[in-house]
């Protein structure tokens, strides 16, 4: 069968290595999102598809809008299948009629829980035992169509965000071939998904990834865990002096041990970050009086246990 492949993101790249690599299928283009410029410099950033499709010498798209032109574009081409996985964008009706067998996309959760852009993260702050991939006929509500294949996978609690995305995109692998298979030999069956049950993800932004001790350990831990133990992470400490109460934030603090976080608002913060526990100090210049505040959390089970010294030194 030819295939059009949609896709943005690391995992992705790895379906399409193994398609183009492992299957008897041909891939006729590969869509995917424009490169990115840099935050700093004029450098642009290409997307892992975008990476991979260039290394198998696949034809690519890049449209900043599915656009007339690009329409005429994908309309011009001969395939089967629209295969998409995190592509990145909400795609028309025209495009999911275009492939004359079927339009399918990879889903990382059981359909129908975790519909949305972030299903990975989103099990891991709800501390889920369970996910898994779903096969899914195309539709035109957020992932609402009929679910093809759905494979379980157990969630091992010490895996995070990157290392469950790993185990899922590996699982999506081992069953495409027999997925594209059932295709070609139209041998489909479908099952409704029950709306009544339907759960949804939101996309994350940098807010989400604050951590506030007040939490439980489990939710505390979680947090690092969909962060991957190594991205920016911020936190919130809450805690008393006299009549006022101070919330402190970063957004943009290193969790890697050994790694000083940064200065914000003259907040000084060194953490380290272990498999089961911090340890850190803070200090603040607060109005006239200089607060030094030492602190320790110990995950526990279902609890965590803190000592607090020196919380208010005037001097």
């Amino acid at each position: 069968m030819n295939i059009l492949f949609a896709g943005s993101p690391t995992p992705s790249a790895e379906v399409l290595k193994f398609i183009k690599e492992k299957t008897n299928h041909e891939i006729v283009g590969v869509v995917t999102q424009p490169d990115k410029r840099r935050k700093r410099g004029n450098l642009k950033i290409e997307s892992d598809v975008s990476k991979m499709a260039n290394d198998l010498s696949l034809k690519i798209f890049k449209p900043h809008c599915l656009d007339e032109d690009f329409k005429k574009d994908i309309l011009n081409l001969n395939f089967d299948v629209l295969l998409v996985s995190a592509y990145g964008k909400i795609l028309p009706e025209w495009f999911l009629k275009s492939p004359s067998k079927i339009a399918i996309n990879i889903h990382y959760s059981l359909l129908p829980k975790y519909r949305g852009a972030s299903p990975i993260q989103s099990v891991i702050l709800n501390n889920e035992e369970k996910t898994g991939i779903s096969f899914m006929k195309m539709s035109l509500g957020m992932d609402e169509g009929d679910i093809v294949q759905s494979h379980e996978l157990t969630i091992d609690k010490s895996w995070n965000k990157t290392q469950l995305e790993f185990q899922l995109s590996a699982l999506s692998i081992s069953k495409i071939s027999g997925l594209l298979n059932q295709i070609d030999n139209e041998d489909l069956s479908y099952t409704k998904q029950d709306s009544d049950i339907a759960t949804y993800c939101k996309k994350i932004n940098k807010g989400d990834s604050l951590v506030d001790f007040s939490k439980s350990s489990n939710e505390i831990e979680n947090k690092f865990r969909f962060e991957n133990n190594t991205s920016a992470n911020g936190f919130k400490i809450n805690f008393g002096f006299g009549l006022e109460q101070a919330n402190y934030t970063t957004t943009t603090f290193k969790k890697d041990a050994n790694t000083q976080g940064t200065t914000l608002d003259n907040f000084s913060s060194e953490l380290n970050m272990f498999k089961y526990g911090f340890f850190g100090q803070i200090s603040k210049n607060y109005l006239d009086a200089k607060l030094g505040i030492s602190f320790g959390v110990r995950l526990d089970g279902n609890n965590y246990n803190t000592s607090m010294n020196n919380a208010f030194n005037q001097f």
